[in-house]
């Protein structure tokens, strides 16, 4: 019985092409199915259920990158190899293949050696393609527009999620909590390399912040060696010292649950190599030593990105401390509303006059949020600040304390007036918000209130927690 010939399915923009990579496919008694855009490369692979495909990243009309993302997000179709080709060795190019789900990539004109290699690594690998039972495609019909529909979404809402490297910097640092910053940076690696543990490390002036994020559970133990390490590399290298600072710790936990099959007390260290360092990013069981140059290259490109959008992040946070406008809404910040809160405590534990704290949080905001644009977000955001403003004093000060939760501060009240001031809030929001929110959006509001206790409420801080919103003051949208 004559053994069955591979198939490989060639996507090939012939504008510039010399047939090469046919030609030497052909060489090899390999049945070659050509397509000229990225229409007809989703068409045959489904029709044809190529052994492998191979992609010139200019494609027209779905481009090489588009159309991996597409394929490889299709139970079908996952498990065949992609081998991305382009004109370009700029390691850039080789991670937008990776983040996309190529398997290789070939610089062209296609070097026969660096073929034969890719060939022998993917064309024969174990597929899990064909079974008796295949699952259903998401894809319901190959219609141009069903396809395009389909990438499209892919790239809308996905896009943070697929990783593409020119959107690490487009990640929002104003509007994004930290911690969610640094989930959303952790997880782009994550799902690029295998790693046991990352670490991030942002040093401000006086104080530190870790984040570890775990693969699985990792002991507290080895959370403080890889702590120590980074101490050492940072005094070693740059000469910085924690002595003095303030180090926060916070342990992450990923929602992607990787299996390292690496167990070694490795661990990557990066920081940049010139001017003041502000963050550090460090993972265990990375194994970089063990990837190609080029592979080297690419992490650190990618690790460049992260670690420029974490000082980012720190730069804007601090000039946040020094400023007394909040960047998204314009009115007060946080800083200076603790400020304002540290000296109306001296002014009332000194002449015992009442004062309350209420806060506000949208609880479900992230939710109701999600497929809105950072620029529409920040919109609502001022909508909120505005609809609380109509119903507070001009002499009540008002600042945002999280993305969407404010807290503004009474003086001169007592609980029971400002009760009366909290229900209002409440209602007018509820009330008003919900023309500007997305159809058949839920709103769900927390509160929380507290009087000043001079005895109990010693620091701004305090005085700020007893306040936070709970949920058993609840205002839900009919």
């Amino acid at each position: 019985m004559n053994e069955r010939r591979s198939t490989v399915l060639l996507g090939e923009n012939r504008e510039g092409s010399d047939s090469s990579v046919k030609e030497l496919l052909e060489q090899r008694n390999i049945e070659v199915l050509e397509c000229a855009d990225g229409i007809e490369a989703v068409r045959k692979s489904f029709a044809k259920k190529p052994d492998l495909i191979i992609l010139d990243v200019m494609l027209p009309r779905l481009n090489g990158y588009q159309l991996a993302r597409l394929l490889k997000n299709d139970p079908l179709m996952s498990a065949t190899p992609i081998i991305h080709m382009g004109p370009s060795k700029n390691p850039i190019e080789q991670y937008w293949s990776r983040v996309c789900g190529g398997d290789d990539y070939l610089h062209k004109p296609v070097n026969e050696m660096d073929l034969d290699k890719a060939l022998n690594k993917l064309l024969h690998k174990e597929s899990g393609k064909r079974r008796l039972l295949a699952p259903i495609s998401p894809i319901p019909e190959l219609e141009d527009y069903s396809i395009l529909s389909l990438a499209a979404n892919l790239l809308e809402h996905e896009l943070l999620q697929a990783n593409i490297l020119n959107e690490i910097n487009m990640i929002d640092i104003s509007a994004t909590p930290t911690k969610d910053l640094v989930m959303a940076l952790m997880a782009i690696i994550n799902s690029l390399y295998d790693f046991s543990l990352g670490t991030a490390v942002l040093l401000y002036d006086n104080h530190g912040e870790f984040f570890f994020y775990q693969n699985g559970q990792i002991e507290q133990g080895r959370l403080d060696e890889v702590k120590e390490l980074i101490f050492k590399h940072l005094q070693r290298q740059h000469k910085i010292y924690s002595t003095g600072r303030e180090i926060k710790q916070t342990v992450l936990q990923s929602t992607q649950r990787k299996e390292v099959s690496r167990q070694t007390d490795e661990v990557y260290i990066y920081t940049k190599e010139r001017g003041p360092v502000r963050s550090v990013l460090a993972f265990e069981n990375i194994g970089f030593e063990e990837l190609k140059k080029d592979e080297q290259e690419i992490i650190r490109l990618a690790l460049e990105l992260v670690n420029g959008v974490l000082e980012k992040k720190i730069l804007f946070e601090m000039s946040q401390e020094l400023s007394i406008i909040d960047a998204v809404t314009e009115g007060y910040s946080m800083p200076f509303f603790m400020a304002v809160l540290g000296r109306e405590i001296e002014n009332a534990a000194r002449k015992g006059y009442p004062m309350t704290l209420i806060t506000i949080a949208i609880s479900n905001f992230r939710d109701i949020t999600k497929d809105l644009s950072t620029n529409d977000v920040d919109g609502l955001i001022r909508i909120i600040h505005n609809l609380i403003l109509r119903v507070t004093r001009k002499s009540d000060i008002v600042a945002r304390w999280e993305t969407a939760s404010f807290a503004f501060l009474f003086t001169q009240s007592t609980l029971e007036k400002a009760r009366v001031v909290q229900d209002r809030i409440s209602n007018y929001i509820t009330k008003n918000l919900s023309r500007y929110l997305p159809s058949q959006a839920e709103l769900v509001i927390d509160m929380g209130i507290s009087q000043f206790d001079p005895e109990r409420d010693q620091t701004p801080e305090i005085f700020f927690a007893q306040a936070k919103p709970s949920p058993e003051f609840r205002a839900v949208e009919e």
